[in-house]
This record gives structure tokens, sequence and C-alpha cells, in this order.
């Protein structure tokens, strides 16, 4: 997906991170000139000017309808006044991120998985708006017909006590069984080309998270 086929307003904020480093700073989309270069704002960081001229790559990512997006650049220029912008090399291509290898948050929210209709409770251990790592103890004292890789379940749960609970149809990916109790690794089997409004509130919800972690909130 190119730029031409995005409208970003003026202003849509992006978090930029040096390419090899996991410190992300807010920025903004500030304009392009197509097929030459984007102008976006430059974060109040110490020593980024000096990075920037060293020739450090940056990875740039910006959240539309509920999908993450993302592509690399270099610097090409950058000014100071009147505003601090940054000039990058023009992104032919624009990827769409796959959330579980970008932003996975540490969870602890309550859930129900059910498999041929036997209902288990559990806790959602960690959270990506394409899965999840659920823990289910076995002291609960009912037992799934079978845990294995491959299986589909349906997860319930909330991401707040005051909404309404998500119904996933999910798969097992995988399962690690110990004496007390199953971590299962879940796949989310939704449409990420289809404008879901659940991937949009699985994104909203681990970008809150993660911009709360880093401070940003």
């Amino acid at each position: 997906m190119g730029w031409d086929k995005m409208d970003l307003p003026i202003g849509h904020e992006m978090l930029v991170q040096f390419e090899g480093e996991k410190a992300r700073f807010k920025s903004a989309y500030y304009g392009q000139k197509p097929e030459e270069f984007l102008i976006i704002q430059m974060p109040g960081i110490p020593g980024i000017r000096e990075k920037l001229m060293n020739g450090g790559r940056l990875v740039i990512r910006y959240l539309v309808g509920g999908r993450v997006f993302g592509f690399k650049a270099y610097a090409v220029g950058q000014v100071v006044r009147p505003c601090p912008l940054i000039f990058l090399s023009y992104p032919h291509s624009v990827e769409s991120l796959n959330l579980r290898q970008s932003e996975r948050v540490n969870t602890f929210l309550d859930a129900k998985g059910t498999i041929d209709d036997v209902s288990v409770d559990g806790v959602i251990l960690d959270l990506s708006s394409g899965g999840c790592m659920l823990m289910v103890s076995r002291s609960t004292g009912v037992t799934w017909p079978s845990v294995e890789p491959g299986q589909i379940l349906h997860l319930e749960f909330a991401l707040s006590k005051d909404e309404t609970p998500l119904t996933l149809l999910s798969q097992i990916i995988s399962a690690r069984k110990d004496l007390d109790r199953i971590r299962l690794g879940i796949k989310f089997l939704l449409d990420p080309e289809r404008d879901d409004p659940t991937i949009r509130m699985l994104v909203t919800y681990i970008d809150n998270i993660s911009n709360f972690l880093r401070g940003e909130i």
C-alpha cells in the first residue's frame, strides 16, 4: 500500500524509532512531495540531530482505521526553524504491520474459553490484536475434551469492567501443559483486511497501554 493511496491529515500522530533501538518517540506528519520526500515533526530528544546526520535509519509507525502501518526511511534533511522538522526519503511501499510482532502487552484479563460446548475460566496474560496467551488452572475442575494445537475455541473477555465482553473465534497455536495449569497460545481468527470494530477496539486498547507504559499518557 503506497502513499498515493493514503490520505493522512496534517498533524496525524506517528511513532518514530531508530532501527535497532527499542525507544519510540511521538512525532506528527506534516506533508510530502510525492516521489521525493515526506516531512515529519522532529521529536525533542537529546542527540537526535547527530543521529540523523550519521545516517540513522528510522522506522515510522502510525494508526489508521484500527490498523497499524509502518515503513522504513532515511533522513534526507532537517531544519530547526521555524520549527524542527525531518525530511524523510520517500517510502514507495507502506506495510500493514503484524501487531503480534510489533505490539504485545502484558495483561491480567478474566476470560472464558469454550471448546465443544465445554467452557472453562482462565486469565489472558498477554494480548495483541492477533492473539493472546491464555492460562487455565486445572483446579477449575472442568476438563476440555482435548487441548491441542489446531483446536478451535471461542474466547470471551472484556477489555474493562464497563464494556460488553468480546467473543472471538480463535485457534490454539500452542499448548504448554504443567501439573496445575495449561498455557495456550491463541490466534484470533479475524480478517485483518476488514475494517472490523473488534480489531479497532483491540488496537486502541493495546496502543493506550503501550503509551502508558512509555509514560506518554
